[in-house]
């Protein structure tokens, strides 16, 4: 499904978007938003991410500029959810080995660009975290799941 920021959501992404990174760069947080672009562009792809998952889930998002929480929303059925996303159509959801499995219920992913996206899937924690989804050939280990893996 397809997803596309109106006009309201846009400037709301841009301004959370450019919060978020100021108040990172003020208190030396390390990004962690990969891939194409400025660290700025990645940010707001991020944000509006994040904004067009919960468009698609009729939820409200997280417009909090200094949260350092892991989650990005919270489900109507009280699942908290970590919103990826990448530009590559065929990308994968990638989360970094390093989280710690109960803090979220759910990953999704969201594939796009500023201000179009389209939701890909999500996965439940417990089936993300399993050593053969464990990847060592990035950058950093990741558990890795492929589109078609996906729950919609």
């Amino acid at each position: 499904m397809i997803i596309t920021l109106n006009e309201t959501e846009q400037r709301l992404a841009k301004y959370i978007a450019k919060k978020r990174y100021e108040y990172d760069r003020s208190v030396n947080a390390t990004a962690t938003i990969y891939g194409k672009g400025t660290p700025e562009e990645r940010e707001l792809d991020s944000v509006a991410a994040e904004i067009a998952f919960c468009k698609h889930q009729n939820i409200w998002p997280d417009m909090d500029a200094e949260h350092f929480g892991l989650e990005d929303c919270l489900l109507a059925n009280g699942q908290l959810v970590d919103v990826k996303t990448t530009r590559r159509e065929n990308g994968r959801l990638m989360v970094k080995a390093i989280k710690r499995k109960e803090v979220c219920d759910l990953y999704a992913l969201v594939i796009g660009r500023f201000p179009k996206f389209r939701f890909a899937g999500w996965m439940a924690v417990e089936e993300l975290f399993s050593e053969d989804r464990l990847e060592h050939r990035l950058p950093y280990p990741s558990y890795v799941a492929k589109q078609s893996e996906l729950h919609t």
